[in-house]
């Protein structure tokens, strides 16, 4: 679902989407957050990943689901710094806080500490795979949330394109979803200006 949002044909699906976010948002709310909250097989980038998404298509969804990344002191574990997937997927949630979400504040600092470090020189080549540390850049300069769709959507598919585990189907159909639509837009343009 997320790959869809990103690489900007998620329009094609918007009530599928819908209907299935309503079913799984119904089902966490039912059972509880508890996997979210407590479970050991969700790890930093699924549990950023749910937030972000539950957050950006209107549920309410508590940040006690990061509640597990903290020390007992309320500080981020440091040993997250090494994950490198999880921190862009915390600090892209971290700029869906709103007022009073202290956590979130948090997060976005800690998270961006350790980006910058990740993005710098004194990061070791172990982390340093070149397609993560091109997101890594990408995030920095600019959030998700605060990004333009379709510039997004650009940015998406020139990382995908470098994802090994990338599925092809939805490669091409992002690029040329993504090349109908700006001829489509050049074309209102011409009208427009004529």
């Amino acid at each position: 679902m997320e790959e869809l949002n990103a690489s900007g044909i998620s329009y094609h699906y918007d009530e599928e989407i819908e209907e299935l976010l309503q079913k799984i948002f119904e089902a966490y709310a039912h059972y509880g957050f508890h996997d979210l909250e407590d479970g050991d097989h969700t790890d930093l980038y699924t549990t950023a990943l749910v937030f972000r998404v539950f957050r950006q298509h209107g549920y309410k969804i508590s940040y006690d689901v990061f509640n597990k990344f903290r020390e007992s002191n309320g500080k981020f574990k440091e040993t997250l710094g090494s994950d490198v997937k999880g921190l862009i997927g915390l600090y892209e949630a971290a700029h869906l806080a709103m007022h009073g979400e202290d956590i979130l504040n948090e997060a976005r600092i800690f998270t961006t500490r350790h980006l910058k470090c990740l993005a710098s020189a004194t990061a070791t080549d172990e982390y340093r795979e070149p397609q993560l540390m091109k997101q890594v850049a990408h995030a920095l300069k600019q959030p998700l949330h605060y990004g333009i769709p379709r510039v997004e959507c650009r940015h998406f598919i020139s990382f995908y394109e470098e994802d090994q585990t990338r599925d092809e189907t939805l490669l091409q159909f992002s690029k040329m979803d993504y090349n109908m639509l700006q001829l489509l837009h050049q074309q209102e343009l011409s009208h427009v200006c004529k």
